[in-house]
């Protein structure tokens, strides 16, 4: 139930990125930082890598918004090119932090080596 809930945060967190991507209001940076945040939490929520490849579900996603709603100087680019940028670092946190979820996870269930010099002293 936890990694269902962990998919849909993160697939809303993407669509909010590109709502506000479209808006072009100048708050990109929350929206990367949105997405940021919910591809760090559902790496270290589910501890699977392959949920990384969740990232590029948004640039199709992203396709049909075309080109910014509003925009003041040139011709800008279409959202889905930005949205791919920011789906590969979206990918590679969540990838970052379900491995290193796997190894804290797996140092914690390691079992503690004994030294033979402590052994042999007694």
């Amino acid at each position: 139930m936890t990694r269902i809930a962990l998919i849909t945060l993160y697939l809303l967190a993407a669509v909010a990125a590109i709502i506000i991507f479209n808006a072009n209001v100048g708050a990109g940076e929350a929206a990367i930082a949105i997405w940021a945040i919910a591809s760090v939490l559902l790496g270290w929520g589910t501890g699977q890598i392959t949920f990384a490849l969740l990232a590029f579900l948004a640039v199709p996603l992203a396709v049909p918004f075309g080109y910014p709603n509003s925009y003041e100087f040139s011709e800008p680019m279409p959202i889905w090119w930005g949205v791919g940028v920011c789906a590969i670092f979206s990918a590679g946190l969540v990838f970052l932090s379900a491995l290193l979820k796997l190894v804290v996870e797996a140092h914690r269930h390691r079992k503690p080596r004994r030294s033979g010099a402590f052994l042999r002293s007694g």
